[in-house]
């Protein structure tokens, strides 16, 4: 729409230049008040009409001019050879003299005719700011305004949109135009604006049918008509006037482009209307190939040469019906125009929402008019790379701006006392705002209403958003003391009302806020600069980027220079971006110097950690940092490389056909190549080594040398290179890739050096240097994302080095914590059995001694003889002598077991020893189940030994392995005790005191489980299933129960240390832990098979 409005602008002002331009310079050096001779009248004839179809005739120097007021002076017979000679076209105020200007006066021409200027039909065009009645031949043709003599009653007239009506004139052998002329307000003018004051005089000049030419065409591509005198307007709606054929004298002549909502009086829009022009074109004309181009944003329907030829939108006379046109970025058809002797283009128009649009928008508001032109295909190529410039603007910088709008919204959720990020954000999201609002035209088809309301949106936002940086600038350095400047943003309603009351004034209120804006943010850097502030380079480069940016802007604008699509989008995109990437620069350093001083605090006070440790995390944060703003971030990247620069080659224009990398490694004298298909499929990578020369030796030389090398290869050695690409499998067939659109008879290489390597370019002719500039350019960008790949590549192995060696350290710190935890335990087992084992000694000694002496007793009994008191005295002596054997068999045997607890306490030596397997899982599982029925929760357990008796001695530790057996049958007894609670009563704890456990003997288990309760009315019965075997050089034990089983979202962690299911302190979690460790000591693994209420089994494999 900018570039509309440029163009119907342009082009309007051309037209009144060129009709007041063209004057007699002899006006200026012609006396104030002189009177003329008499000559000859001027004849005007057709071959008089210029190229836009006037004959222009305020600029003769047969005028004559009088002060006053008469209605006689229009009479043609009235004799005017007193009156001075002075032309009105381009009369400025100052060369009036005030004695013959008291603000109105007449002026007369007359001129004869030839016979074909009586031929045409005229329109009589009045170019003049005061008012006027031009009069011809004695006949009022024509009023522009309301002239008087009195000030106040004076109504003056505006040139933004002229409006003329067709004028007959009739053969005669002379005429007289008298233009009774008043302009009361001139010198007023004069004194308030000076130079910039509108002349005091005016135009006046006959039209008829314009010729259209080539040479016509502006440098933008476009031959614009639409301002022309030479239109034609009639309100309603009648398909016949598409009729080249209709007779449209009487229509007004009202040219549409630029024509204000305002200009148009109501008597003649309701709504629609149609517009009508005639031309003719010469033979340059006809050898173009043409586009309509229509802007407007009513609906249309656009006849030439009464066939239709564009529609724009749905024309309707009825309001609900009408279906309004977007203009904006449209890529508009081609037309084909026939040679003739004329031509008319009818335009039937509607547009019924133009006045309430007028008066919700006032001057923002579109105009009624629209704009039309003819344009060369390289208008449609203009816009095309217009839509995708804009379109990369829109997504690039909306997308940094709705980041860093995330970013600095949850850094002030996160930390809300820091409410500088909630400043930055306010900021971005009007920029962000302001983005959107001005770019949505990239893909909305949108109507005036809401172009004018993205355009205030935009606007205000981007304008409220610059006003307010200076606080925010203050906020982020913390310079509460220039608080004050928040005074700057009661400023912003200053630019409403001057938006409303006073749109010409708007822009140069925003600049001067602009202006102060700026200053106040240099000040402000420099400010905090001398306070010793970090990071302020950041803001001040996003501050004077800025303002740089925003300079080339005003003069692109204003055409002082011109700068192209490409870097006008990256322009635009920077001058959104620069700023708030500059202050998140700057809050990313703060808070990176911050966590830097916290984590270094914290290192400084962690004595446990080793100097290593300290390396390795800050080698292992530098590595990520750098590993996050590297862009290449593995080997598979490299295989995208060739895509990419085949991608750009395009976006640059570099007419080619192959393109690749070579990677230079100079140590191994090898280069790496990716290349690509003529249809840019990346091939496979290859490697080169430098014996290699017929291919690459050329090239290495100049890359040692970093220049440029070209060379051309002829159609022979192409297929050889082919071959040895389909000898080492990178491509199918050499027919694929030698196919081309056109046959190669030659390929150009251009090898273009960078610091790794050269990129490959392929084309069917030699590079300019404007294309080999670009090239390079690629290569050097190329270059740095290369190197970061090399830095990140390297830094992840080192990485990887060092986390390797902080797992290891965290592991054995873990194994410290592990061991400590089992000596502290074996202490207090060895205690406890140590006091065991005291009172024990005391119960075997003398239960042998008491053995010995009843022994002695009942010898002497039998040296005395047999009698009844001797008889009963020795069966009381038998009965002691068997609860003593009693006493000493059990005593031993927990004398056995308290050595066994001390042997498990102490530990061993670390060393394997041939032990009995089997001796071993016996003898623990045995040891467990008293400690289980020693304690409060004791069950009853069937307990099935399958011992596989060809297991002999296995190497083992046993001192450690012991424990293996005895934790997994704690746990076993532990879950079945769980799992018993709800379905019988257990045991008490001394309900068993003397009792063997199941597979001892002496008991039999049915008997065992009896005593609890009749088993057969119970729904649960525990069992422990321990079992060995030995197959394929291994061994195999395997501890299973009936328990509840193991919950699958557990079943990985158990192994976890001081991972536990118990509640308070009945467990610590290092049970499962250890073993796992045990096992994995003797070269084994454990595995678990558990299912949820179908118990678990935990199987070991040990090596033999």
């Amino acid at each position: 729409m900018f570039l509309t409005k440029f163009i119907l602008i342009a082009n309007s002002r051309f037209i009144m230049k060129y009709s007041f331009i063209c004057i007699a310079f002899a006006l200026w050096f012609s006396p104030d008040d002189g009177y003329s001779q008499e000559q000859a009248l001027p004849q005007l004839t057709v071959d008089m009409v210029n190229e836009i179809g006037n004959i222009v005739l305020g600029n003769s120097e047969e005028w004559k001019y009088q002060p006053g007021d008469d209605l006689m002076w229009a009479d043609p017979e009235f004799d005017d050879s007193g009156w001075y000679d002075l032309a009105p076209v381009n009369l400025g105020i100052d060369a009036m003299p005030d004695s013959l200007w008291n603000g109105y006066g007449w002026w007369r021409y007359t001129f004869t005719a030839d016979s074909s200027f009586y031929n045409e039909n005229w329109n009589l065009y009045f170019f003049g700011w005061g008012a006027a009645e031009v009069y011809l031949d004695g006949e009022l043709v024509q009023r522009a305004g309301n002239f008087s003599i009195y000030p106040d009653e004076e109504n003056t007239y505006s040139l933004r949109n002229i409006i003329h009506l067709p004028v007959d004139i009739y053969e005669n052998d002379k005429h007289t135009i008298a233009i009774r002329y008043s302009h009361h307000q001139a010198k007023q003018y004069s004194t308030l604006f000076k130079e910039d004051t509108r002349d005091l005089g005016f135009g006046l000049g006959f039209g008829t049918l314009p010729q259209l030419t080539a040479e016509m065409v502006s440098q933008n591509g476009f031959l614009t008509f639409s301002n022309s005198l030479a239109w034609k307007y009639q309100p309603g709606d009648d398909l016949q006037w598409a009729d080249p054929e209709f007779d449209d004298s009487g229509w007004y002549a009202i040219p549409p482009g630029g024509l204000g909502i305002d200009a148009m009086p109501d008597s003649l829009w309701n709504g629609y209307g149609w517009w009508r022009y005639t031309f003719t074109a010469d033979s340059s004309f006809y050898n173009e190939n043409w586009n309509l181009y229509f802007f407007g944003w009513g609906a249309a329907e656009v006849y030439l040469d009464g066939e239709l030829v564009q529609r724009a939108g749905n024309f309707s006379i009825y309001p609900d019906e009408e279906k309004t046109y977007s203009p904006v970025n449209q890529i508009h058809p081609p037309i084909k125009i026939y040679e003739n002797d004329k031509h008319t283009i009818a335009v039937r128009y509607s547009y019924h929402q133009a006045k309430r649009y007028n008066v919700l928008m006032k001057e923002n508001a579109g105009d009624l008019g629209f704009g039309l032109a003819f344009g060369t295909h390289a208008v449609n190529q203009f816009y095309a790379q217009r839509i995708i410039y804009s379109s990369f603007t829109l997504f690039f910088s909306s997308a940094v701006l709705f980041v860093l709008f995330l970013l600095h919204l949850m850094l002030y959720f996160k930390f809300p006392e820091d409410r500088s990020n909630l400043f930055i954000s306010i900021i971005v999201g009007l920029l962000l705002i302001s983005d959107l609002a001005i770019f949505s035209f990239v893909y909305l088809n949108i109507t005036a209403y809401w172009y004018t309301v993205l355009n205030l949106i935009w606007k205000y936002t981007v304008s409220f958003a610059f006003i307010f940086l200076p606080y925010v600038a203050i906020k982020i350095f913390r310079l509460e003391e220039l608080n004050k400047v928040i005074w700057l943003i009661a400023g912003s309603p200053l630019l409403l009302l001057s938006d409303i009351f006073a749109p010409g004034l708007l822009d140069y209120i925003a600049l001067f806020l602009f202006s102060i804006s700026f200053s106040l943010l240099g000040y402000i850097c420099w400010r905090a600069y001398k306070r010793g502030k970090r990071g302020v380079h950041f803001v001040a480069f996003g501050v004077l980027g800025t303002l740089i940016l925003a300079l080339i802007y005003m003069l692109n604008s204003l055409n002082l220079i011109e700068i192209n699509f490409g870097i006008y989008s990256v322009m635009i995109t920077s001058l959104y971006t620069l700023f708030p990437l500059g202050m998140t620069l700057y809050v990313a350093d703060s808070y990176g110097y911050l966590f830097t001083s916290m984590e270094n605090e914290v290192s400084d006070r962690t004595r446990e950690l080793q100097e290593t440790s300290k390396e390795i995390s800050r080698q292992a944060a530098a590595d990520r940092i750098r590993a996050e703003i590297s862009s290449m971030r593995n080997i598979r990247d490299l295989q995208k490389i060739t895509p990419l620069i085949w991608k750009e080659l395009n976006v640059l224009g570099v007419p080619f056909s192959r393109c690749g990398t070579f990677i230079v490694d100079e140590k191994a004298e090898t280069v790496q190549m990716h290349l690509s298909n003529p249809d840019g499929k990346a091939l496979a990578a290859t490697t080169l080594t430098f014996s290699d020369m017929d291919y690459i030796g050329e090239a290495l030389q100049h890359w040692q040398n970093r220049t440029i090398f070209t060379t051309q290869w002829n159609a022979e050695r192409l297929v050889n290179w082919t071959r040895m690409l389909a000898d080492r499998g990178l491509i199918d067939s050499t027919d694929s890739y030698l196919n081309s659109a056109t046959h190669l008879e030659s390929l150009h290489l251009h090898f273009i050096p960078f610091k790794q390597g050269m990129l490959y370019v392929g084309s069917n002719q030699p590079l300019d240097s404007d294309e080999l500039k670009n090239i390079e350019e690629l290569a050097e960008a190329f270059s740095v994302a290369y190197a970061r790949y090399e830095d990140f590549t390297q830094l992840e192995e080192k990485n990887n080095e060092l986390l390797s060696a902080l797992q290891n350290l965290e592991a054995a710190q873990e194994q410290l914590v592990q061991q400590e935890k089992l000596a502290s335990l074996g202490q207090l087992t060895a205690g406890i059995a140590h006091e065991i084992k005291n009172p024990l000694n005391f119960v075997n000694n003398f239960s042998d001694v008491s053995l010995e002496m009843i022994d002695e007793a009942l010898e002497e009994i039998r040296q005395i003889g047999e009698n009844q008191h001797a008889t009963e005295t020795a069966g009381i002596l038998a009965d002691i002598k068997a609860n003593l054997t009693k006493i000493h068999e059990h005593g031993s045997r927990a004398d056995s077991i308290v050595k066994s607890m001390l042997q498990h306490s102490r530990g061993g030596d670390g060393k394997m020893e041939p032990t009995d397997l089997n001796a071993l899982v016996k003898e623990f599982t045995n040891l467990s189940y008293h400690g289980m029925r020693a304690g409060k929760d004791a069950i009853d357990v069937d307990i099935e030994l399958d011992l596989d008796k060809t297991i002999g001695d296995v190497p083992l530790i046993a001192e450690d392995f012991s424990r293996v057996i005895l934790n997994l049958c704690n746990n076993a007894f532990d879950a079945m005790s769980e799992n018993a609670k709800g379905k019988c009563a257990p045991s008490t704890s001394d309900s068993h005191v003397g009792e063997k456990s199941p597979f001892e003997g002496g008991a039999d288990p049915e008997g065992f489980r009896g005593q609890v309760g009749d088993v057969s009315s119970q729904k649960y019965e525990p069992k422990l299933t321990v079992r060995t075997r030995s197959k394929n050089g291994s061994v195999t034990i395997e501890i299973e129960d009936n328990g509840p089983g193991i919950p699958d979202e557990i079943k990985d962690k158990i192994l976890q240390p001081f991972f536990t299911t118990k509640k308070g302190t009945q467990g610590t979690g290092l049970g499962l832990s250890i073993t796992n460790d045990i096992i994995k000591a003797h070269g084994g693994q454990l595995s678990i098979s558990s299912s949820p209420g179908d118990g678990s089994t935990f199987t070991i494999q040990l090596p033999l």
